[in-house]
């Protein structure tokens, strides 16, 4: 295992900044998500680490060594692409033995290391199958042994999952954390899938335009976006624009032309000030609006709106609400006997806590 640190690494393309002063630390053993829209600069950082791509400034480092004038043979990293590369006139067992192979590691020692792996990623007994005789999860997890026979100290990983059918890419997740975990090894990789990032990582880093816009654990990054690209990028979320108007009880109050005061546990800037709220559609309750209201408790926002839409996903829900003119997306587990049809009038409310002020 081996701790990788970037520290300021930029890279230009003539007049666009792929990276812009890009800092990070990957732990020792982390499975650490680089998550962004296509441009943002994850692969090309990803890239930069295992040097096929040379950043104009900064320094990556592998356990304090700087790696930058290190030729990418040199580097000891195992990386697997999204298309898997596979040598298609090679067998299972020729192609994850090929960087030993290289590396002129006797014959027995080389069995015996393939043997390994082929248990690791469960495809013992598959040693003389072609590539086009496997199926894409199949291929995923050669490509996966041969990257790891070397024993490199980081693996890299770019869009591993990209070429699967969302049922294998789910299966394929699973197995991947799994593996990761067994090995132990220290893996970055780059996707903009946010289900993937969530369910694998660590650590998340949310990419735009080049610049990390905010780093964290999945929970923390979904649950307390920074900014308005934060939230809208890692799942969905509804926005208020309003101006801070003071604070009781422990909660600040902010004014949003329709829907009023909406409350916050967040701290808010000087009275009079813009502030914009994220909230995610999961935590919206949906009642009829005519229904009993529930019993004082916990302060809560409270708004009245009108159904647009509703978009049955078997296990969920989501219902487009037009309130005061602005139209709101909730999501609500497939529990009710029949969802709200369109037209319906609905009350939402949702806890302070869940008012999330974020940067624009």
């Amino acid at each position: 295992m081996s701790v990788v640190d970037i520290s300021g690494v930029s890279k230009r393309y003539d007049r666009v900044v792929a990276l812009d002063d890009v800092s990070l630390t990957f732990a020792e053993g982390e499975f650490f998500g680089l998550l962004g829209p296509s441009g943002s600069g994850k692969t090309t950082l990803l890239r930069s680490i295992a040097g096929f791509v040379e950043p104009e400034a900064g320094a990556i480092r592998i356990d304090g060594a700087d790696v930058r004038d290190t030729p990418v043979h040199r580097r000891d990293i195992g990386m697997v692409f999204q298309n898997y590369a596979l040598f298609p006139h090679m067998s299972v067992f020729e192609n994850i033995a090929f960087g030993l192979a290289v590396r002129g590691v006797a014959g027995a020692e080389t069995a015996e290391r393939v043997r390994a792996m082929l248990a690791l990623v469960r495809l013992a007994g598959y040693e003389e199958r072609r590539p086009r005789q496997l199926s894409g999860g199949q291929q995923q997890r050669v490509a996966l042994a041969r990257a790891l026979i070397t024993r490199p100290r980081v693996l890299l990983l770019d869009e591993p999952l990209g070429a699967l059918d969302r049922r294998l890419r789910q299966e394929m997740q699973i197995e991947l954390k799994s593996i990761q975990r067994e090995v132990g090894i220290t893996t970055a990789f780059v996707t903009h899938d946010q289900e993937e990032a969530l369910t694998l990582s660590d650590r998340i880093a949310i990419f735009n335009e080049g610049r990390v816009v905010q780093v964290g654990a999945p929970s923390a990054v979904y649950e307390r976006p920074e900014t308005v690209f934060a939230a809208g990028f890692l799942g969905d979320a509804n926005f208020f624009a309003g101006r801070a108007a003071g604070r009781g009880d422990g909660l600040g109050r902010v004014r949003v032309e329709g829907p009023g005061a909406l409350l916050t546990a967040d701290p808010l800037p000087a009275d009079g000030d813009p502030v914009t709220l994220a909230v995610r559609p999961e935590k919206i309750a949906l009642t009829a609006a005519d229904a009993a209201p529930a019993p004082a408790g916990a302060p809560l926002n409270r708004l009245d709106g009108r159904v647009v839409q509703s978009v049955y996903s078997g296990n969920s829900i989501t219902y487009k609400i037009a309130v005061a003119g602005a139209e709101l997306t909730v999501f609500e587990q497939n529990r009710a006997s029949r969802p709200f049809p369109a037209g319906a009038a609905v009350r939402l409310a949702w806890s302070p806590e869940h008012s999330v002020v974020v940067r624009p």
